[in-house]
């Protein structure tokens, strides 16, 4: 039988005031708790709680880690929360850093890649950087890439 709910309450409480001061002492050590956070990111079996982690953070640790964010944003498993953790920055910092982060990406990018991308992008409101995304895809020789950059034509401005 399950643990009933006033425990399961309890049990919560308790893990949460645990995070609180976990997140204390990561605040306090901040290029250290970069460095873990990038390693982390890059193990698809702690991306995700990592991803939560960092979207409980200060956003100073989301701009110094904005490129594996964004490639954690290409994951259809931790699409979603790394698009939240992004968007949770001023539009400023991540409109400055996420449209050259995705020019990379595109590089040798499957159709996958390409729509992650462009969903981010559609996410940020960054609409100058997914009009780019979807000129470069409608030019590619792949049709699924192509397909993706008709799929987000026409563009909402």
């Amino acid at each position: 039988m399950s643990e009933p709910i006033p425990a399961v309450v309890s049990t919560a409480g308790k893990e949460i005031a645990a995070l609180s001061g976990a997140l204390g002492r990561l605040v306090h050590d901040h290029d250290g708790t970069v460095d873990a956070v990038r390693d982390a990111l890059a193990d698809p079996y702690t991306r995700r709680q990592t991803l939560f982690v960092l979207s409980q953070l200060d956003a100073s640790f989301t701009v110094a880690l904005i490129r594996p964010v964004v490639e954690a944003s290409l994951s259809d498993r931790d699409a979603l929360l790394a698009r939240q953790v992004v968007a949770r920055l001023p539009f400023t910092a991540y409109a400055s850093a996420v449209p050259d982060i995705v020019v990379e990406l595109l590089g040798d990018a499957d159709d996958g890649v390409f729509r992650r991308l462009a969903e981010l992008l559609d996410h940020l409101g960054l609409y100058p950087a997914l009009r780019r995304l979807t000129e470069i895809a409608r030019r590619s020789d792949d049709p699924d890439i192509r397909e993706v950059g008709e799929d987000f034509e026409p563009l909402p401005f």
